[in-house]
């Protein structure tokens, strides 16, 4: 009978004196749950990204480029003689 009180008594103490899962609850300071949403958030990497890619677009108008090419024409009045008399031929 001795046998049958002690077990579950024993296991109760086991479940007691055991440490506390990693995954217990934590207080944190709001710095650094800004700091762990933006290390694990993946929309807020996407903007991250987006926002350099903007900046290296940027910075390339920005440059003066020696390939970007220029156009160059001349104009001028063009006549064609038959044109020039104001008549036309049909």
């Amino acid at each position: 009978m001795k046998k049958a009180t002690v077990l579950p008594a024993l296991a109760c103490c086991v479940m007691v004196l055991l440490p506390m899962p990693p995954y217990a609850q934590q207080s944190v300071v709001f710095a650094t749950a800004l700091e762990l949403a933006r290390k694990n958030n993946p929309d807020w990497k996407s903007a991250e990204q987006e926002v350099e890619i903007a900046r290296g677009k940027l910075t390339t108008a920005r440059l003066i480029s020696p390939f970007n090419p220029v156009i160059e024409g001349q104009g001028g009045r063009r006549t064609v003689p038959e044109e020039s008399r104001g008549t036309c031929r049909i």
